[in-house]
């Protein structure tokens, strides 16, 4: 079917260029390279040295979150200093592995781990803090910042929920044998789920803002299935890099199976368990996803979430069943890593539903808080152009979620600058003047409703604004502008 929005793609600015995934790419690249490199020199590399290679990807990836890609002048205003330290903080991992590496005692291994897991879950727990997200930079596309918090707890979210089930099913002291070539596997699925699902996610975003209905736009689009398999490609990636982390073995030396050569090996019952994880994480969300607007209310973000952490369980235990060679059964109380199984899957469980449910909230506000004044930068043509979509799509969205939208776009473009601020609030108003009777009633109506969440002194400065606006417009506009407003306000 041909697009009905076709038009209007060609003549909107071309935000999010397909440019920005290229330096991810790389790094995958030179990732899944050396890796293949190390197979081959097995040997060699079975020295701690082998530490070189994920510690070199992991700062090429800090490199390049950080590099002052919109110059240095008010480089804190874009990338927060929170954001960096979350980004340095990734070194943490390398740390893991060498307080591993070089204990000599269980006992040793085991405090080191312990405490490793509580540091990181704490240095997780900052990204949902409000501070992550800059401000809007113009020509700044690539934003690691609206990419990181949301990424970041899938995997870290997933290295949990396994850790937990691991803990659960093993009936003595279990602690990672560690191999630095299984954890080089491990960040390059981290790049798939962060930086190159999260580009995908803002051009999406892009589309449903505008209501396209391209192949990224709103619906069960081709766009959909990308990201939802991205995600799964990305998990699934990840568990297989941190099982040969946490075995000591090297990725492409062992095989699927049965490794212990005892013969039995539940291979398809590990199967069927990966296909009940796929079918919970793409299809079934994914259609979910399609049914609630954005944002979800707080009620549809959380089962969102818990689909995601429902989908994590099979998509694990099955990996167990089909890596492992034998039936994995779950301990008890009078097991030794049962407790501890406990609290590793409550924060795991913690990474993935509430905590993350915060951080993407933030990051939907962050992403409206950049496309939102990218309008003022726009010649008045394509602003109108934008402006004019967004408030369409906003008319037909159900109240609850045009309120929240309305509000968010009314502070976004409150807090900008004089002159860009009065260039949108101009251009909303001619807009909404100008629009068909039944959409510019709806959308003075839902600017009613927001102006009453507004704090007062926000309320007053807005309304003020709009009002100033209104009185700018030819005299039979402002008559009925004037009348409708003064109707809903009293």
């Amino acid at each position: 079917m041909a697009s009905t929005t076709l038009e209007l793609q060609r003549r909107l600015p071309k935000d999010l260029r397909w440019v920005d995934p290229l330096k991810p790419v790389a790094i995958l690249a030179l990732a899944v390279i050396s890796l293949i490199v190390a197979t081959q020199v097995t040997g060699i590399w079975r020295t701690n040295w082998a530490a070189l290679a994920p510690g070199g990807l992991i700062l090429i990836i800090i490199a390049v979150m950080i590099w002052p890609s919109a110059g240095t002048r008010r480089y804190f205003s874009y990338k927060p200093p929170l954001f960096i330290a979350t980004i340095v903080l990734e070194l943490w991992i390398l740390l893991a592995g060498l307080a591993l590496v070089f204990p000599d005692t269980v006992l040793d291994r085991a405090i080191w781990f312990q405490g490793f897991l509580v540091s990181f879950f704490l240095v997780t727990a900052i990204m949902s803090l409000p501070w992550m997200n800059g401000e809007y930079r113009a020509g700044l596309f690539f934003r690691p910042d609206l990419l990181f918090g949301g990424g970041a707890y899938l995997a870290r979210g997933e290295i949990f929920v396994a850790l937990g089930i691991k803990l659960l099913v093993t009936d003595k002291i279990a602690q990672p044998v560690w191999d630095w070539w299984g954890l080089t596997w491990a960040v390059a699925a981290m790049v798939i789920l962060v930086p190159l699902r999260g580009v995908v996610k803002m051009r999406m975003r892009r589309a449903r803002m505008l209501a396209l209905d391209n192949w990224m736009g709103p619906g069960l689009r081709l766009g959909l299935w990308f990201k939802e398999l991205f995600l799964f490609a990305g998990l699934f990636a990840l568990v297989y890099g941190f099982a040969n982390v946490y075995m000591g073995k090297v990725p492409f030396t062992w095989t699927p199976g049965d490794p212990s050569g005892a013969g039995g090996s539940p291979e398809w019952w590990g199967l069927a368990f990966l296909a009940a994880a796929f079918f919970i994480l793409v299809p079934v969300r994914g259609w979910y996803k399609t049914r609630i607007p954005e944002p979800p209310s707080i009620a549809q973000d959380f089962i969102k979430h818990t689909m995601l952490w429902l989908g994590f369980l099979p998509l694990i235990y099955g990996f167990f069943l089909l890596f492992q060679g034998a039936w994995q059964p779950f301990h008890g109380f009078g097991y030794y890593n049962f407790w501890w199984g406990v609290w590793v899957s409550v924060l795991g469980f913690l990474m993935i539903v509430p905590l993350r449910v915060i951080t993407l909230r933030d990051e939907f506000k962050g992403t409206m808080g950049i496309m939102i004044p990218r309008m003022a930068d726009l010649p008045e043509d394509e602003r109108r152009l934008m402006m004019g979509r967004r408030l369409e799509v906003l008319a037909a969205m159900q109240d609850q979620p045009r309120k929240e939208n309305m509000k968010l776009m009314m502070r976004v473009i409150h807090r900008l600058p004089d002159e860009a601020r009065q260039k949108l609030v101009k251009t909303r108003t001619e807009l909404v003047a100008g629009a068909p009777d039944e959409r510019q009633t709806t959308l003075l109506q839902t600017m009613a409703m927001a102006f009453a969440d507004l704090k007062e002194s926000e309320r007053v400065a807005i309304m003020g604004e709009a009002m100033g606006a209104v009185s700018e417009l030819p005299e039979e506009q402002r008559r009925v502008m004037m009348g409708k407003m003064t109707a809903m306000l009293a």
